[in-house]
């Protein structure tokens, strides 16, 4: 019996260390990504997470953030200003707009992984922080990744670098 318990214990460990789905919520500050308040479990999202933003949201991402995955529902807004690591296949979709504004979107380039897969049904505004020093003008750069655009890409201000991209 002890051994049937110890077994059923270690099974229930194992299965809590693999990935698990945060939701965001809003139901802290509203906006921002880094306000653990925002998130169903309470927690700021990690590389072991899926994350869903679901229909409706207005999220800002102003801190570096690593994800699992992300998956971007309808009419959502999602502002990025820090870079974005994802490392497997991720989702924007329809009605969803997102504004890159600074920073990197893709996988690691030291991951073992595969390139990480993005694809685009909704709106991609880049539109690069025109507050940064004047002689530097950064460009928004995709690393590691593929991006499937069956949406749309505005270049408002600034352009797309690509660093072992499709």
């Amino acid at each position: 019996m002890k051994r049937i318990l110890l077994f059923t214990i270690l099974c229930a460990s194992f299965l809590t260390l693999e990935a698990q789905t945060i939701t965001w919520t809003g139901a802290g500050d509203c906006t921002n990504w880094s306000d653990f308040n925002n998130w169903d479990l309470s927690c700021l999202p990690t590389e072991s997470h899926d994350v869903i933003i679901p229909d409706g949201s207005n999220v800002t991402i102003n801190n570096p953030v690593q994800t699992k995955s992300i998956s971007v529902r309808g009419n959502t807004v999602l502002t990025i200003n820090e870079s974005m690591v994802f490392h497997e296949p991720s989702l924007i979709e329809e009605n969803v707009e997102v504004n890159w504004r600074f920073g990197s979107l893709g996988t690691p380039l030291i991951s073992s992984l595969e390139a990480g897969i993005i694809t685009n049904f909704g709106t991609i505004n880049i539109n690069v922080i025109d507050d940064l020093e004047p002689s530097f003008s950064p460009p928004i750069i995709l690393i590691h990744a593929i991006l499937n655009n069956e949406g749309e890409i505005n270049f408002i201000n600034g352009y797309l670098g690509m660093n072992g991209s499709a």
